[in-house]
């Protein structure tokens, strides 16, 4: 609750500074259009002659015009960084997103998502994923599938509410070798490896309202079911010893998440989202485990680069961490191409 009140608070106290005149004067721009006198057809192309009549362009047969252009991204992203929001993807929209988190000790490596939007109700997505921590408070990627549906759109009066399912059918195994010189901490106590194996599936409920014109809340929760498996923990003083426990465990760990967006002008946008994210504690007097949650946030900026490219950027922080100096760098290219099938 303290998570999603902060959001909250956030919104409401930055929304009013900013200037919805920066944001209408910034909405337009020029665009010099030529229309051949002869056929009376507009050329915006650098052709010597019409694309229409075949007339030479010259100063006698063209007239200059110009137009108020207003630059308008018609896709929904359906996401603020790695938080979902209610809106679902447009019909046979394919979003191609690819990016990652990146620190001075540590990187995620590249990950990736492919989603197509299902009739404008819903959506399903392929991807590789950080949504787990590790003991060593490293990012565990996961390859998921996913599907969110549309349960209602926003009106004046109601929020949008949509519902989602995520799944890795697969086990993934975890491998934390060395762990004195990752976790001095742990290692004082004669742990030197641990390894383990994990499955994750989450449903979540996220709604999404528009504040004013130039501001979105998403508020959601969920339940992720965690499994784990085959535990192996070596130590190497004060006698060599190991603990093994083979059998399968399972987890209920409720999620929160909350964000929001603030348009700045008509090509970007200032993101902030937090959420909390299941990792691994281990006892580092036995060797066992047990998932807990940590909290995760970020904040950046969404740059429309065309009317199909997306660019975010931002700045993430756990608050396992130790310092500015653990913070990430968060950056995504995502594109966004309608099928058109007919």
């Amino acid at each position: 609750m303290r998570l999603l009140a902060i959001i909250f608070l956030f919104t409401f106290f930055t929304t009013p500074n900013i200037s919805l005149a920066k944001l209408n004067d910034s909405t337009h721009h020029q665009q010099n259009i030529f229309v051949c006198k002869n056929c009376k057809v507009e050329n915006t192309t650098s052709n010597k002659f019409c694309s229409e009549c075949g007339a030479a362009k010259d100063a006698n047969n063209l007239q200059k015009i110009n137009v108020e252009e207003t630059f308008k991204f018609t896709h929904n992203v359906g996401r603020v960084f790695s938080i979902p929001h209610a809106t679902v993807l447009n019909s046979l929209d394919i979003g191609i997103l690819l990016g990652g988190s990146y620190a001075a000790n540590q990187d995620e490596g590249l990950l990736g998502t492919m989603s197509l939007g299902l009739g404008g109700f819903a959506d399903i997505e392929i991807s590789t994923m950080s949504l787990l921590g590790s003991i060593l408070s490293r990012a565990e990627n996961f390859s998921m599938v996913g599907l969110k549906i549309a349960v209602l759109n926003q009106t004046e009066k109601r929020p949008a509410v949509s519902v989602g399912f995520r799944s890795n059918n697969a086990w993934n195994r975890s491998v934390n070798s060395n762990i004195p010189a990752h976790q001095p901490e742990l290692g004082n106590y004669g742990l030197y490896h641990n390894e383990y194996d994990t499955r994750l599936t989450s449903l979540y409920l996220v709604v999404s309202k528009q504040m004013n014109p130039i501001s979105n809340v998403h508020i959601g929760a969920g339940v992720s079911d965690i499994r784990y498996k085959n535990v192996y923990s070596s130590f190497q003083f004060p006698i060599n010893r190991e603990y093994e426990n083979i059998g399968e465990t399972k987890k209920n760990i409720l999620l929160l998440f909350g964000g929001f967006d603030l348009i700045i002008n008509e090509r970007t946008l200032f993101m902030f989202e937090a959420q909390t994210i299941p990792h691994f504690n281990i006892d580092p007097k036995v060797g066992s485990i047990n998932p807990k949650n940590f909290i995760s946030g970020a904040a950046g900026i969404r740059f429309f680069i065309s009317r199909w490219l997306v660019l975010d950027s931002g700045v993430r922080y756990q608050d396992n961490y130790k310092g500015l100096a653990d913070a990430e760098i968060k950056i995504s290219l995502n594109g966004f191409l309608n099928l058109k099938l007919k």
